[in-house]
């Protein structure tokens, strides 16, 4: 089964994904995804609030490829201190 993020990329295990939580805002929090389901949903960690959250349809992930990770630095602590800087590899 396909498992493709909002921006058409195969998703990786292991890497960071931001993903809008609430509307309006958006507000965002960084998904770091652990492992890919049968049903082609994503188990991953939340970064940010410290959680698993399972069974997150992959084209509700992206990753920050025009402006990189750098404009999000709180997402880069969080990132880095869960899981090393290996996650927000955007290629």
């Amino acid at each position: 089964m396909s498992c493709v993020d909002q921006q058409g990329n195969e998703v990786r295990v292991g890497v960071a994904y931001q993903f809008v939580f609430a509307m309006p805002g958006p507000d965002i929090t960084c998904l770091v995804a652990e492992s890919i389901n049968e049903d082609g949903t994503v188990n991953c960690y939340d970064a940010h609030f410290k959680m698993k959250i399972e069974n997150v349809r992959p084209e509700k992930l992206w990753r920050p490829l025009k402006h990189t990770w750098s404009v999000w630095p709180a997402d880069v602590k969080a990132v880095t201190d869960y899981v090393g800087a290996q996650a927000l590899d955007l290629s």
